[in-house]
């Protein structure tokens, strides 16, 4: 999915996230983060609210020690509970450190939810090893279900969190865990598979430094500390030693390039189409995980209880106004924690008076608006071809390539170029702004690749009217 912009002014076509709570990026942890073992005092923070009878519970978590299924306890942070007193729950569960939540679940708790925030298996204080996503399914059923039995618990709960936080939302969804009534994953992929591979093709530097993490440098080596030379060698099967140690958990994903039965217990993208809770999807224009967020929300069923919401964001900008030194003003600032409580309030607390919703609210940049749309793409927009023309050198910006709505009248001249793997074609110009290596499309000029003769470039006139563009 690329992004809505209005042209011809200056935005492009085509989640260090507001708040540490939402986790934004689904980067590599470092390794020995993973593996300590920590218990932090609860600090005390006390609220005091009128006029509602869901906003009265002082916030400081209690740290309880969940089992799942195989004995293993995952280290969770309790907020605004009181035995007796049911309540809705919210539920974030995070590899990230759950205590860099605490910002939004004191912000849950004071609106009248149960808010719980849990360090995933092998994660910060949990038990267990952490291998990547690999037991999120059975952890996050078995999780909710000890929620549901829990005193201050009224059974119903609900789920937020982007990368990772929000990944880990759609296999609890998936496993018709009991009491999830709603979600709200942020940036966040529906398949493990197309986490790492991206139609079919390796995310290799997302994938190569979550391995270091996952299985770190033994004692006695150190991992390096730029792995983008490693990422030529070949053949991938063997990228671990050239790393410089054995790494089954990227071996393993590197060698299982197609979506098979290595995947298939974390795949929960065929049961979406049939999923009756609630799902707000927020993600940006320019995250790496846009085209799954979008298509998720269009996997759904037309049941009214689905939203999307696309902003001019990367994954690590999520809710903000700037993005590679662009600004796309004021409007562009999201309260991303603001909008799953609306959302939550709707799907848990059926007594609270709520609005219609818009199933679609998407950022057109250029004239830097909020639209809402009933559908997405929205039904009113017109399905609109272009064409590629040359006279067979659309080599580089100083070619002949062009783009029209005119279709060839006939053959034309067939544009050829050499691509040499020692001379790979870079997303971004070595002297972008804040480089980013997990978001590679972002609104940067791109002028110098353009430049390269391994590069077709096909362009249009300038324009002159308006033209709002939804590219799917």
């Amino acid at each position: 999915m690329s992004p809505a912009g209005k042209h011809p002014k200056t935005a492009p076509l085509p989640l260090n996230i507001p708040e540490k709570s939402l986790n934004a990026i689904d980067l590599p942890i470092n390794g020995k983060s993973y593996c300590t073992r920590m218990k932090f005092p609860p600090l005390c923070l006390l609220f005091l609210f009128t006029g509602s009878n869901w906003a009265q519970i002082p916030a400081s978590p209690q740290t309880q020690e969940v089992a799942m299924r195989d004995g293993i306890l995952l280290s969770t942070d309790v907020y605004g509970s009181t035995p007796g007193v049911g309540r809705p729950a919210l539920l974030m569960r995070t590899p990230y450190n759950k205590r860099g939540a605490r910002a939004t679940a004191e912000r849950f708790a004071a609106a009248g939810y149960v808010a719980i925030v849990q360090d995933t298996r092998g994660a910060f204080a949990s038990e267990g090893k952490y291998v990547h996503y690999n037991n999120d399914d059975q952890d996050g059923f078995d999780t909710i279900e000890w929620i549901v039995h829990q005193p201050w618990s009224n059974g119903k709960v609900g789920m937020w969190g982007s990368s990772h936080p929000g990944a880990v939302q759609w296999v609890a969804a998936a496993d018709r865990a009991d009491g999830l009534v709603v979600v709200a994953p942020t940036a966040a992929p529906s398949s493990f598979y197309h986490t790492m591979y991206q139609g079919g093709a390796l995310r290799l530097g997302l994938t190569a430094g979550a391995g270091v993490s996952i299985n770190p440098p033994p004692p006695g080596i150190i991992a390096p500390k730029d792995l983008a030379e490693l990422h030529y060698h070949l053949p991938l099967a063997t990228l671990d030693q050239a790393i410089g140690w054995s790494m089954p958990w990227l071996k393993s994903v590197v060698m299982h390039n197609r979506p098979d039965g290595f995947w298939r217990r974390l795949e929960a993208t065929p049961e979406l189409e049939k999923l009756e809770v609630a799902a707000q999807n927020i993600v940006g224009y320019y995250d790496l995980f846009c085209a799954e967020t979008v298509e998720n929300f269009q996997r759904l069923p037309r049941h009214g209880k689905k939203q999307l919401i696309l902003g001019p964001w990367d994954h690590s900008t999520v809710g903000r106004q700037m993005i590679a030194e662009m600004d796309f003003g004021p409007k562009a600032k999201l309260d991303i924690a603001g909008e799953n409580l609306q959302w939550f309030d709707r799907f848990l607390k059926p007594a609270k008076d709520t609005e219609p919703f818009p199933a679609v609210r998407y950022f057109l940049m250029g004239d830097n608006v909020w639209r809402t749309a009933k559908d997405w793409p929205p039904p009113d927009a017109v399905k609109t071809a272009f064409y590629l023309h040359s006279a067979g050198k659309a080599n580089s910006r100083c070619g002949d390539g062009k783009l029209t709505r005119l279709a060839p009248a006939g053959a034309e001249q067939v544009d050829r170029f050499k691509s040499d793997p020692d001379r790979p074609t870079p997303s971004e110009p070595a002297d972008a702004p804040r480089p980013s290596r997990s978001t590679p499309w972002r609104p940067v000029d791109r002028g110098s690749i353009e430049d390269r003769d391994d590069v077709l470039v096909y362009t249009t006139r300038i324009q002159s009217t308006p033209l709002s563009i939804l590219v799917v």
